[in-house]
C-alpha cells in the first residue's frame, strides 16, 4: 500500500526508489514524500500517469517536462 510511506521513517521518505514505488501503487503517497524529491521527474510523471490533474502542483519546470513528453 502506497499510503503506508505516511507512517515510514524519515530516512524511508527521501529515498527515491521507495517513494517512486509507493506513488507507482498509489499517487496520493506523493503527499508523503520528503520534499528534497519535488522536483524529481519520475516521480512527477508517474503521478501525473495517473492522475493528470495533479499537474498544477509541480514545478514550472516539471511541468514544461510533461507537456513536453507525456501530452
Amino acid at each position: 500500500n502506497g499510503l503506508a510511506l505516511e507512517y515510514a521513517g524519515e530516512q524511508f521518505k527521501k529515498k527515491k526508489d521507495i517513494v517512486l514505488a509507493a506513488v507507482t501503487n498509489n499517487y496520493l503517497a506523493i503527499r508523503f514524500m520528503d520534499s528534497s524529491l519535488n522536483n524529481d521527474k519520475e516521480i512527477s510523471v508517474e503521478v501525473y500517469k495517473q492522475n493528470s490533474d495533479y499537474i498544477k502542483n509541480f514545478s514550472e519546470d516539471v511541468q514544461d517536462y510533461i507537456k513536453k513528453n507525456y501530452k
